[in-house]
This record gives C-alpha cells, structure tokens and sequence, in this order.
C-alpha cells in the first residue's frame, strides 16, 4: 500500500538497445515554443540540466517544441503537481514563438509504439529525469555516427 501512486522507476535500457532501430520519422512540422525573454530567439538548446533531456555535461542541447500552444504551456509550466495555476507575471516573462522548419526534420518517436520500440514505456517522460538522460544518452550514441541530427 505504501507505493500507492507512485510509479516504479523505469528500468534501464534493454541490453539489445544498441542493435534496435531507433523509431525515427522525417517530418515537416509547425511547432511553439515558450521561453524566458531573457533569450529573445525561439532557437535555444537548453544544456542548463534542469529539463528532463537536456545534455548539460553530454554535449548536445535539447529545444523543447510542443505541436500546440496549449502543449508548450504545459510542457513549461505542467512540471509542478498540484499547482493550480500560473501567475500572469510569470506568464509576461515568457516569448511564444512559432516555429516552422524550411525542411524536414528526423525525429524520434517517444509515444506509444515508438517507446515499445526502444523498450521504454510513459515512465520516460513522467518518472525520474536521471533514468530519462540515460535513455537519452542512449540513444544519442546509437545515432551519433550516422550523420543525421536526431530530434526527440
């Protein structure tokens, strides 16, 4: 009774991880994007270690994109169980930008399927942000000597 609630941690990457194929998609997408207005283009690879899959210390950068508005806003500021709201002045410290690419992009497939696919399930993006960095990492190994550029 005493787990009641609380997920499990998601375990570690499957020992086949390196032999899978990562579920990567070429997709031409409009996306949005909320950061602080300190930083006054929507172009920014956070590697602060804060988000779930930055690279602080691995080398690569993570820009956090949502397919909606009502997705960026979540993902900026959903991070906080229990919170009820945002404040209008921490909303005001905040740039909403559209972002579309000129050309397709790779991404991988974190949802449903695309998580079987790699052995990971929902816990990736809910659970404990260090098992996340080393899923990520992962995978960023796996796909670093192809020549592509990876979006997650």
């Amino acid at each position: 009774m005493e787990n009641m609630g609380r997920l499990e941690e998601h375990p570690l990457p499957p020992d086949d991880f390196k032999e899978r194929d990562l579920p990567v998609f070429k997709h031409k997408i409009l996306s949005y994007r909320l950061n602080t207005s300190k930083y006054p283009s929507a172009l920014y690879f956070d590697r602060s270690g804060e988000g779930r899959f930055d690279g602080q210390k691995q080398g690569y950068g993570i820009l956090y994109v949502a397919e909606s508005i009502a997705g960026t806003f979540i993902e900026c500021f959903g991070r906080t169980l229990g919170e009820k709201g945002v404040s209008e002045d921490t909303v005001r410290q905040r740039n909403l930008f559209q972002i579309e690419s000129k050309r397709p992009l790779y991404l991988v497939d974190l949802f449903g399927n695309g998580l079987a696919k790699i052995g990971a399930d929902a816990r990736l993006s809910s659970g404990a942000y260090d098992m996340a960095l080393v899923m990520i990492m992962t995978s960023y190994a796996a796909v670093s000597s192809t020549g592509y550029k990876i979006y997650w």
